[in-house]
């Protein structure tokens, strides 16, 4: 290589580089104080340590109202919020990446009440609501109209979410939140609260008054809450509601940083429900007729598994390298030649494998060795998916021909245990 060359074949082997170093993303969750802080910091902390990415986290907020606003306004790319929170014309700037779990429509009130209906609960108390700007508050209010009780028939006292509970000065206290917030387990235990059932529970499925409400609000769903979820509370199931809490991402953030965020979350689910079993409601098979906000792009393609291509992620280091000199186009050549030449000898590795494992179970009798042939088969395929996430081997033919065998291969396998088994 000529002495001229080079300082430009540096430079763009810098520029490379330099796409691989972390970059750095701001999600909103609100005041720490909040649900919505605990599961971005969970995120965070993921993200960190099975990316190349960062979050720092906004708190500035003070629910999903707030939170989506930053994310409108370009303070922040991601966001946690209630899916149906309120935001006008908001399907041009706002995306779905993941719905994360289920909030429970919470009414709670002091067991010295003996209500005989959700009116006589309701009419003529101050209620405490938690932030004005978040997502309780416009989905409480909307419940209540829909049932007849107007916002002048009742005072809401807006709190901190810390502050949201039953106490003399606010004998009801409504929150949409987790099954398992501290706050509401505390409620029942020391503030000697109940929850309101909005309708028998045996009436689901017959007309119930939630059915109703689902019909005028698609974004909620009926839920009901199990006898003695909190200990001894409820003593009884209780009829109530759910709203998915999303996580938001703006529309120009890159297709394929969204792809690799949304793989990251659910290829390691398993970390997050060691820290709180709520995260065992995160899966790709959720109802997408059902989010306020359209997919991203990323998403789509996650969940249709269209690996963004080359192209895609490098598109402006491509144009950019392009202008430095035609000279380069030969070293750019070489390297992604060289690169396919990798990729192709490990994709045949894997055919080596497979075809070992294949040899060794030809004339097995034994039940556990042809198990253990399977487990063997399964952490190949694993191990090569991870790759393919990596760019460590390509998505094509060759690829497509190594699952292709792997299943033909175990679906033999299987085969000669059940012959072994029957006999």
């Amino acid at each position: 290589m000529s002495s001229r060359i080079y300082p430009f074949f540096l430079l763009l082997l810098g520029l490379v580089s330099c796409d691989t170093a972390p970059r750095r993303y701001i999600l909103a969750t609100g005041s720490n104080d909040g649900r919505h802080y605990r599961v971005g910091k969970d995120i965070q902390e993921l993200i960190k340590a099975k990316s190349i990415y960062q979050f720092t986290l906004d708190t500035l907020g003070a629910g999903s109202i707030s939170n989506c606003d930053r994310l409108m306004k370009g303070k922040a790319d991601l966001a946690l919020a209630q899916n149906d929170v309120p935001i006008a014309n908001s399907t041009g700037d706002l995306r779905t990446m993941l719905p994360l779990y289920p909030q429970l429509f919470f009414i709670l009130y002091a067991d010295s009440l003996k209500p005989s209906s959700l009116r006589e609960l309701i009419v003529g108390r101050n209620i405490a609501i938690g932030p004005k700007s978040g997502g309780t508050a416009n989905f409480a209010q909307h419940f209540l109209e829909l049932m007849g009780i107007d916002a002048s028939e009742y005072t809401l006292v807006y709190t901190s979410y810390k502050e949201n509970t039953v106490s003399e000065r606010t004998p009801v206290s409504i929150t949409v939140t987790a099954f398992n917030n501290e706050r509401i387990i505390q409620m029942l235990a020391e503030n000697k609260a109940k929850i309101w059932s909005l309708d028998d529970p045996e009436n689901l499925g017959k007309g119930s008054l939630v059915e109703g409400f689902c019909m005028q609000y698609p974004y909620a769903r009926p839920f009901i809450i199990p006898r003695n979820t909190f200990q001894t509370h409820p003593e009884q199931p209780v009829l109530t509601l759910a709203l998915d809490n999303v996580l938001l991402v703006h529309k120009s953030v890159d297709k394929h940083v969204v792809f690799d965020l949304v793989g990251t979350i659910l290829g390691n689910k398993e970390i997050l429900v060691q820290k709180d079993a709520l995260y065992n409601f995160i899966h790709d098979d959720f109802d997408k007729e059902s989010l306020q906000f359209p997919l991203h792009e990323g998403v789509k393609d996650y969940l249709d598994r269209h690996q963004p291509s080359f192209y895609e992620r490098y598109a402006d280091l491509l144009a950019l390298s392009l202008t430095l000199t035609t000279i380069l186009v030969g070293g750019i050549s070489t390297l992604i030649s060289w690169n396919k030449r990798r990729k192709k000898e490990r994709i045949d590795q894997y055919y080596q494998k497979v075809i070992q494992i294949e040899n060794k179970l030809k004339n097995s009798q034994n039940i556990s060795e042809l198990h253990q042939g399977i487990e063997g088969l399964n952490q190949l395929r694993q191990k090569a998916f991870a790759q393919l996430m990596n760019e460590k081997l390509q998505a094509d033919d060759s690829f497509r021909i190594f699952i292709t065998l792997i299943q033909d291969v175990i679906a033999v396998i299987q085969d000669r245990m059940e012959r072994l088994k029957s006999s």
